[in-house]
């Protein structure tokens, strides 16, 4: 299987803000579960615009661990025929990366 391959410069795309890792987030390895990424990537999305996206799949890239209480930001780059969305450490190192189609 090919490796997902997703830009992680997200600078120049639309914020859909930022998510605080939370104690329910937390994992039995004291960083957030990789569910509750893809969890909290859907959250940033209102209900129509998920709707809007019509997701039939999305492949995700766990890059790297955040903690509770950690912000991330959650950004989205729109491509023709998928979205990215990218979930990056305040110092900008992905924490999670997802593509939809």
């Amino acid at each position: 299987m090919e490796k997902l391959r997703i830009d992680p410069d997200f600078s120049d795309c639309e914020k859909l803000g930022t998510y605080t890792v939370r104690s329910t987030d937390i994992d039995i390895g004291n960083h957030m579960n990789n569910v509750a990424y893809i969890r909290a990537m859907l959250s940033m999305l209102s209900t129509e615009r998920r709707k809007a996206l019509d997701i039939k799949n999305m492949d995700v890239s766990f890059r790297s661990p955040s903690y509770e209480g950690e912000e991330l930001g959650v950004f989205l780059r729109e491509n023709e025929g998928f979205r990215d969305i990218g979930m990056l450490h305040s110092d900008g190192k992905s924490a999670a990366l997802a593509r939809i189609y």
